[in-house]
C-alpha cells in the first residue's frame, strides 16, 4: 500500500471515530511504534494538521492552535515553530483589520513563549524606550549596549550618543557621537557634531575642533539648524571664525586671518580681539591706515586687548606724525562713532 494510500486510510478512520477532521486537528498524531516523539517523520504529520487549522475561519482559528500546541510533547519539532504560526495569525488578524485581535495576541505571545529569544528581545526594547522616555539614561546605557551589538541601528547609535553625553562619559560620548556623524551626516547629527566640536575645543585639541566647527558651518551656511536660537548658534559661528581665523594667522595667511575675523565680526560686533587682530594682519601686509583704523576700534571698546591695541596703534601713528600723538584723539573718536559707541 502506497504512503498516500495509507495517509488516506488514517484520514478516513479517524473522521469516523472522532467525528470530524477538525478533531484530528486539534489532536497530534501519536507516532507509530518504534518511531521517536522528535522524529522527521512525525513533524511532517505535525505541520500537515498546523496548516489544516490555519485554513479554519479566523475566528476559532486561535483557540484550536493554542489547544493543539499544549498537547504536543515536549519533543516533538513542530513545537519550534509555533511561534510562527501565532506571528501569522497576528498578521492574518490585522489584514482581515481585526487589530484589537491582533494587540490581543501579541500582548500573549510573552505568556505563549515565555524562552523565545523574540519576545526577549521584545521585552528588552519596551524597557529601553520606557527608560529613554524617563531620560533614565544609565538604563538606556545598560539596556541598549548589548542591543546595539546585534542591531546598529542609526535610532539606538542616538539614544546611546546622548546618553554618554549626558552620563559625562566621554570616551564613549566621543565613541557615538562620531559614529552618529558618520552614518547620517553633519545636518541630520549636528547636535552631536556641536558636542564634540566643543569636547575638542575643551581637550585643547585646536586641529580637531577647528576641523569639526568648520564641517558644521559647511554643512549650515546662511541658516542655523532648525529649533536652533541665535544664543545656541552663533557661539558655534564665532568660535568657527576665530579658529579659522587663529589658524590662518598663525601660518602667516593674514588675507585669510582678516576674512575670518570680519566674519567674526558680523557675529561678534564689539570683539576687540577680532579688531586686534585684523590691525596686525593688515600691520603685516603694509597696510597701515587699516592697521591704524582696526587698532583704534580695539582702544575705543575699552576691554582686555585695549591696552596692547593702543600700544600697536601709537607705534604706527608716531612715526608718521613727527613723533607726536597730536590728532590721535580725532582718530578715536572716528573708530567710537564707527563703532556707534
Amino acid at each position: 500500500m502506497s504512503f498516500s494510500i495509507r495517509k488516506k486510510v488514517v484520514l478516513i478512520l479517524a473522521v469516523l471515530v472522532l467525528g470530524s477532521p477538525l478533531c484530528l486537528a486539534q489532536d497530534p498524531i501519536k507516532p507509530p511504534e518504534g518511531i521517536p516523539e522528535e522524529s522527521d517523520w512525525l513533524y511532517r504529520q505535525h505541520y500537515e494538521q498546523v496548516q489544516e487549522i490555519m485554513k479554519l475561519p479566523l475566528d476559532t482559528r486561535e483557540t484550536v492552535l493554542e489547544a493543539y500546541m499544549k498537547k504536543l510533547n515536549a519533543k516533538n519539532k513542530i513545537g519550534q515553530y509555533m511561534e510562527g504560526f501565532f506571528g501569522q495569525l497576528i498578521r492574518d488578524y490585522a489584514a482581515a483589520g481585526q487589530n484589537a485581535k491582533a494587540d490581543a495576541l501579541r500582548g500573549r505571545m510573552a505568556t505563549l513563549f515565555p524562552n523565545s529569544a523574540a519576545v526577549k528581545a521584545q521585552k528588552q526594547a519596551e524597557a529601553l524606550q520606557d527608560a529613554w522616555q524617563k531620560q533614565d539614561y544609565v538604563n538606556v546605557i545598560k539596556l541598549g549596549e548589548p542591543i546595539y551589538q546585534q542591531n546598529q541601528s542609526d535610532q539606538l547609535m542616538f539614544m546611546l550618543a546622548q546618553s554618554y553625553v549626558s552620563t559625562g562619559n566621554q570616551a564613549k560620548a566621543v565613541e557615538f557621537s562620531q559614529k552618529v556623524i558618520n552614518s547620517v551626516g553633519v545636518q541630520k547629527g549636528i547636535y552631536y557634531a556641536a558636542w564634540l566640536a566643543d569636547h575638542f575645543l575643551r581637550q585643547g585639541d585646536q586641529a580637531k575642533a577647528t576641523s569639526q566647527y568648520t564641517e558644521i558651518l559647511k554643512a549650515y551656511p546662511s541658516s542655523p539648524p532648525e529649533g536652533w536660537k541665535a544664543a545656541d548658534w552663533d557661539p558655534i559661528r564665532t568660535r568657527t571664525y576665530e579658529l579659522n581665523a587663529t589658524a590662518a594667522y598663525i601660518k602667516q595667511d593674514f588675507a585669510g586671518a582678516i576674512s575670518n575675523y570680519e566674519q567674526l565680526l558680523g557675529v561678534s560686533t564689539q570683539s576687540d580681539s577680532a579688531y586686534l587682530y585684523i590691525g596686525l594682519s593688515h600691520w603685516k601686509l603694509g597696510d597701515l591706515e587699516k592697521a591704524m583704523d582696526s587698532f583704534a576700534k580695539a582702544v575705543v571698546l575699552a576691554k582686555t586687548h585695549s591696552a596692547k591695541a593702543r600700544e600697536y596703534l601709537e607705534q604706527i601713528y608716531k612715526p608718521r606724525n613727527e613723533d607726536s600723538l597730536d590728532g590721535l584723539d580725532v582718530l578715536l573718536a572716528k573708530a567710537k562713532q564707527a563703532l556707534g559707541i
